[in-house]
């Protein structure tokens, strides 16, 4: 994984070139993320916790998959990627945002699509990368980023998603909150 290629981007989202991952974070270069929240018919939210030998924030909980954007590949298909690489499923996916962040004591930036699935389970994990999934009503993600749960920052998305529900807006809302301190990755805006 460290070594294939992933695009690098300007600040119009354009390809300029390509990078291993190493050198992304050495260099502090900008490219590709996505995020997928699998959401069941009771509006609850498959949330993934993040397995312990991972090197980017081990054991955090994160959406359902996430990762980078290969080279040559498009948001969209990195998002089913990495459902069925990570949770063993496919799902028809609905883009909900795209935005920037910023990590700003690293000044590395990031543009991350947002996607929703519809799905009931169950999961087959990829147990490398995922400790666990588990279903959780947005005021339960809530209440646990309260207790201090650690969750990936890349998530703290402040703008609401239109057209999609309240609930997913929740989901993002109590990250803004409740996990962003001083010195934490922001998201910029430049929403789609």
């Amino acid at each position: 994984m460290q070594h294939e290629l992933l695009d690098i981007i300007n600040e119009e989202d354009e390809v300029i070139g390509q990078a291993t991952r190493q050198e992304l974070y050495d260099k502090g270069l900008t490219c590709r993320i996505v995020h997928v929240f699998v959401q069941n018919s009771q509006g609850q939210f498959a949330i993934q916790k993040r397995s312990e030998v991972v090197s980017f924030l081990p054991g955090h909980w994160s959406s359902s998959a996430s990762g980078h954007v290969k080279k040559g590949e498009s948001y969209d298909e990195a998002a089913a990627r990495e459902l069925q690489e990570e949770l063993g499923i496919e799902a028809p996916l609905e883009n909900a945002l795209t935005t920037w962040y910023t990590v700003p004591d690293r000044n590395i930036r990031r543009r991350i699509g947002v996607y929703l699935a519809k799905h009931e389970g169950p999961f087959e994990l990829e147990a490398i990368e995922v400790a666990e999934v588990v279903w959780h009503e947005p005021e339960e993600v809530l209440a646990m980023a309260k207790k201090g749960e650690p969750f990936q920052p890349e998530l703290a998305i402040r703008k609401s998603y239109s057209p999609y529900r309240k609930s997913i807006w929740s989901l993002h809302c109590f990250i803004a909150r409740n996990c962003q301190k001083a010195g934490e990755p922001q998201l910029d805006g430049g929403e789609k």
